[in-house]
């Protein structure tokens, strides 16, 4: 159902909260990954998460669901809520880095548009790649809105822009299925999720190493 008003604001909170959860669990597994929650400076258009693995940096923009009433996002709802602007300015600042939009609701522009246009090589076979006429629309009408960008730069820009659909049930599945062969995966979601609602207070940057504390915290065994 839709959320107005403040249980919006409260779900997109516990949304965030659960993905970022999320991140902690391939982080525990990766020892070359870290992980930023609302890491705001001049640099991070988008500060939801950052997460970083080796020389390789990823931005996460988190929203709950589309604002549309058939919870999809859509080309007016993405320009209305800064989607494409936040997207296109940190895309500008770092043009090598995957930028993430996660949501439970769907968003046909990446992963159909975005999708078919990574292929092209430029404005001379754009359209043959996008195949459909609601497809090569969308597209016309991305240029109108970004129009700093050509079709060269248009295509460089889909390639680096990725999206994810992940219910919040999904989300728990996810951290519970990596935990299930190792320890008490119940009682590990709740430490990571509270974990992750007092390092997105703090700003704090999150390492393997403090898997450590918390787990010994709260009496949780890993087997080895």
């Amino acid at each position: 159902m839709p959320y107005t008003g403040g249980s919006s604001t409260n779900a997109g909170i516990n949304y965030q909260q659960r993905f970022l959860a999320l991140q902690y669990s391939f982080l525990y597994f990766e020892p070359n990954m870290r992980v930023e929650a609302e890491c705001k400076s001049r640099f991070n258009i988008i500060d939801d998460i950052i997460s970083y693995n080796n020389s390789n940096k990823t931005f996460f923009s988190l929203k709950f669901r589309s604002p549309n009433k058939n919870l999809h996002w859509n080309l007016t709802d993405l320009k209305k809520e800064n989607i494409l602007k936040d997207f296109f300015e940190q895309h500008c600042k770092n043009p090598n880095s995957d930028i993430y939009l996660i949501s439970e609701s769907p968003c046909y522009l990446i992963t159909e548009v975005f999708r078919r246009a990574e292929t092209a090589d430029g404005a001379t076979n754009i359209h043959d790649k996008l195949d459909s006429e609601i497809a090569k629309k969308y597209w016309d009408d991305l240029k109108a809105i970004l129009k700093e960008f050509d079709d060269f730069k248009l295509i460089a820009f889909a390639r680096k822009i990725k999206t994810l659909t992940l219910p919040v049930s999904e989300i728990e599945y996810l951290i519970e299925h990596r935990f299930s062969h190792v320890s008490d995966s119940k009682t590990i979601i709740d430490v990571l999720i509270k974990k992750a609602g007092d390092n997105s207070i703090w700003s704090k940057e999150t390492k393997k190493e403090d898997f450590n504390a918390w787990f010994t915290e709260k009496n949780i065994l890993i087997n080895k």
